[in-house]
């Protein structure tokens, strides 16, 4: 018996300097890798096509969630490589699983798992008709990120759609702290918001779809702070469901094209950027399998801010 409650007077203990631990505002340590330093590519700008395709080419192991692939570079690529593919549609000859179309909300996810080592992820949907969006593709070297699709993945392949386990991730990649975050079930919304609280200078944004008002707000409060927010909305999403009118005249907001504007990125304070599958909208969060990925990183900021000023400036494109 005196075993038994040392044992629990031992838990106590840990669990008392727990809870201190997190009152004080200390974190646990984050796993660190050292590692080729991720990088970004901007469709049309860049070949996105060519780059993913490669990518799969001269890997080994292939994992693929793609939503509205139809590229035959990218096909054949995952089809020499005997890739495991998930879509919302069905394709031939091709090792996949099909979302089924009575589950409600899409297989939105845009993300390549190599060698349990790589992960490719960002906006661009591998589909011919988009060779001019504008889309963002970011690969990352990283086993702990690697480690956290592959888990999203395997949900998919076993036909979870809409949900599944929590399956955040957190690593230092290179002194650079990277997060992702798969929704519904990792609540993307949250954590976007978090990100927005924290700015302290600018908010730079480049969204497809935006119609979440709590997002909408968090931007307008940061605005009354005097941070900086600049943003733009595709063209052809700017009907009665978008933030846009919440945000015109308050911030510096503006629609651009017509169904071309693709990413879904925020940039805070030119250090953070928010990219992936999700947009800012409610089925973004709730229904659809997407996910988010956080990068605090200043050079990646840099070349996502590049981004924004070749679209801020169109004779620069």
């Amino acid at each position: 018996m005196k075993k038994y409650h040392c044992l629990i007077a031992g838990i106590s203990v840990i669990l008392a300097a727990f809870l201190l631990y997190s009152a004080l505002g200390y974190t646990f340590a984050i796993q660190s890798e050292a590692s080729k330093a991720t990088e970004a590519y901007f469709c049309p700008s860049d070949d996105c096509f060519n780059v993913l395709a490669s990518y799969i080419s001269n890997a080994t192991e292939v994992d693929c969630a793609l939503y509205a692939l139809n590229s035959a570079s990218i096909l054949n690529a995952l089809k020499s490589n005997n890739a495991r593919l998930v879509s919302d549609t069905e394709l031939k000859g091709i090792n996949s699983v099909v979302k089924p179309s009575y589950k409600k909300g899409l297989m939105h996810n845009k993300f390549c798992v190599l060698d349990d080592s790589i992960v490719i992820t960002g906006s661009f949907n591998p589909n011919e008709n988009s060779k001019i969006y504008r889309n963002n593709v970011a690969v990352l070297y990283s086993r702990v990120l690697a480690k956290a699709y592959s888990k999203e993945f395997e949900e998919l392949w076993n036909g979870e759609f809409g949900g599944g386990a929590k399956g955040s991730a957190k690593v230092m990649i290179n002194n650079n702290q990277a997060e992702a975050y798969f929704c519904p079930e990792d609540n993307c919304q949250m954590h976007l918001i978090e990100e927005i609280t924290k700015a302290n200078s600018s908010i730079y944004f480049m969204t497809y779809s935006f119609t979440d008002n709590d997002i909408a707000d968090e931007l307008l409060g940061k605005q009354e702070e005097g941070v900086i927010v600049r943003g733009f909305f595709d063209k052809s999403q700017n009907s009665k469901w978008s933030v846009y009118p919440m945000l015109e005249g308050k911030a510096d907001v503006q629609v651009y094209g017509m169904g071309v504007l693709h990413h879904k990125v925020f940039i805070i304070d030119n250090e953070t950027v928010i990219t992936g599958s999700y947009n800012p909208t409610n089925n973004g969060n709730e229904n659809n399998d997407e996910n988010m990925l956080v990068l605090h990183d200043k050079q990646i900021a840099a070349s996502f801010l590049a981004e924004f000023s070749r679209i801020s400036n169109p004779k620069a494109i």
